[in-house]
């Protein structure tokens, strides 16, 4: 959270400045070691006074050549006094770096060149008098140049080192191959770690708080994760470049069982099929692509088509993602008993019969010849096989599937108006390009158009199998409900096809 008063402070006097806020003054740009130095600590110190401050967390503490002292991490707590002999070392250049804080209330940033930058949650008037008092200049500032910011968490989240962590690590060295940690303490200070099952805890228990964490294999970055602190909670700030693994983790992050995802299929075994999910693929098995029989996931799905599935399981160890497409027609609710294949073809040879007899004295009834009429049935080599394409979709209702392994197409055009069902190609092709409609208010609600009349008014499948007539003819238009399923709308076709007169509805 930014604080609302911060200064810079300096020995530098603002009046020895050029046009360009350079300083042309007679003070150099080193710690005098004496009475200078003095002033800048008992600034910082009034500073902290005002401010309540008798405590400091060091934050990303970097090296400066020398060991690294024993307590020097990132979140350790330091008295004012000792934080004081930080700035010390800062402002001589000789004790490595970090930043000062204690979060919401106060910060000390040291910059080059004898730059100090203080914030606090007050104004701290006596600080700035006493800080003039000894001989330096307080600059107000909208906020410290050295201030940890959103830039530097542009990268995304970043992985605890937390129990799964090891695990992941437990798991690749059984796979295996070893493993190399390389742990920054602090920043520009590395150490090493050759890691076995062996030692995998003895590394762990010894490393220091929140540290980086880069994992090697054959010398080559793998995965980063950054030490949680004692509670679990990852509140280091910093970050290790990234690693391979680390955007596959990133979505993995995001993924829950139970939760819907939608990705793009990329390949296809015999087993199940690939879905990239944005960086990470999850698997649909066979047993999981729909429930009905399916022979192989080639005849349902093809590489490069847009699913949406459920997650059902993710093993954060091994980074797999479960998927179902059958889950969602399972929520969707069980295929609706009446709308059985036997009941479709009885209703294909019925219509058709039908339709024979009343095309037979068209011309004599109307005085001109009959359009082509026709219903189509499926091709038993590649229509049921499409149908369990269409089904994997997870706006399309399980009847509609159970039509589209019958019917392969009607085209009534001397019917009423017309009367239509389109392919299930048809169907395919109009999800792929302009996604379900909207029957109804509620945004969750979807439907399928599937067929539609001369005038160019839509039918629509919703999901719990009743079918909606839009208004206009346009799919961005209100819908209103026509019928309780496909069943129903079947026989008022049929219904149609027996008696019915152009112009009139079914």
């Amino acid at each position: 959270m930014p604080l609302p008063h911060v200064h810079r402070i300096t020995k530098y006097d603002p009046r020895d400045r050029d046009a360009r806020g350079r300083y042309t003054g007679p003070e150099d740009t080193d710690s005098d070691h004496g009475p200078v130095e003095a002033a800048y600590l008992s600034a910082v110190a009034a500073f902290a006074e005002e401010s309540g401050v008798r405590r400091l967390s060091v934050r990303e503490p970097e090296h400066a050549g020398r060991p690294v002292p024993p307590g020097f991490h990132d979140g350790a707590e330091v008295s004012l006094p000792a934080a004081l002999e930080l700035v010390r070392g800062m402002l001589r250049g000789s004790g490595g770096w970090c930043r000062l804080e204690r979060e919401g209330t106060f910060f000390v940033h040291v910059g080059w060149d004898q730059y100090l930058y203080a914030g606090s949650h007050r104004p701290c008037p006596r600080a700035l008098a006493r800080t003039r008092e000894l001989g330096l200049f307080p600059e107000p500032l909208a906020a410290s140049p050295y201030a940890f910011g959103p830039a530097d968490e542009a990268c995304g989240p970043q992985r605890p080192a937390d129990d799964t962590f090891w695990d992941r690590l437990a798991w690749l060295l059984t796979s295996g191959g070893d493993l190399v940690l390389e742990e920054y303490p602090v920043a520009n200070a590395c150490r090493r770690h050759r890691l076995t099952r062996a030692t995998l805890d003895t590394v762990r228990a010894a490393l220091a708080p929140r540290a980086r964490l880069t994992v090697l294999r054959d010398e080559r970055p793998l995965l980063t994760a950054v030490l949680p602190d004692s509670d679990g909670v990852l509140r280091a700030r910093w970050r290790p470049e990234p690693a391979p693994e680390d955007a596959r983790w990133a979505v993995l992050s995001t993924l829950h069982r139970g939760r819907i995802r939608r990705g793009t299929v990329t390949r296809i075994a015999p087993f199940g099929a690939f879905v990239d999910l944005g960086g990470l693929e999850g698997l649909i098995r066979i047993p999981e692509v729909s429930r009905r029989h399916v022979d192989h996931p080639g005849d349902v799905l093809e590489v490069g088509q847009e699913v949406t599935a459920k997650i059902i399981d993710v093993d954060r160890v091994r980074e797999l993602v479960s998927l179902s497409l059958k889950a969602l027609d399972a929520d969707a609710g069980p295929v609706a008993p009446e709308l059985r294949g036997d009941w479709l073809t009885s209703w294909v040879r019925g219509t058709a019969a039908e339709l024979g007899e009343r095309m037979t004295d068209f011309e004599a009834t109307y005085g001109y010849p009959p359009a082509p009429n026709g219903i189509r049935p499926a091709a038993p080599d590649r229509d049921p096989a499409v149908a369990l394409r269409l089904a994997s979709h997870p706006a399309v209702a399980p009847d509609l599937a159970t039509l589209y392994a019958t019917v392969q197409e009607v085209s009534l055009p001397d019917i009423g108006n017309g009367y239509f069902i389109h392919s299930a190609e048809h169907v395919l092709r109009d999800l792929t390009a302009e996604g379900p409609v909207r029957p109804g208010p509620d945004p969750g609600d979807t439907a399928v158009v599937f067929g539609s009349d001369g005038g160019g008014i839509l039918f629509a499948l919703d999901g719990r199998g009743r079918v909606h007539r839009s208004r206009t003819a346009s799919r961005d238009g209100a819908f209103e409900e026509y019928c309780a399923g496909i069943q129903e709308f079947l026989t008022r076709l049929r219904t149609a096809v027996a008696g019915g007169r152009p112009g009139e509805g079914a």
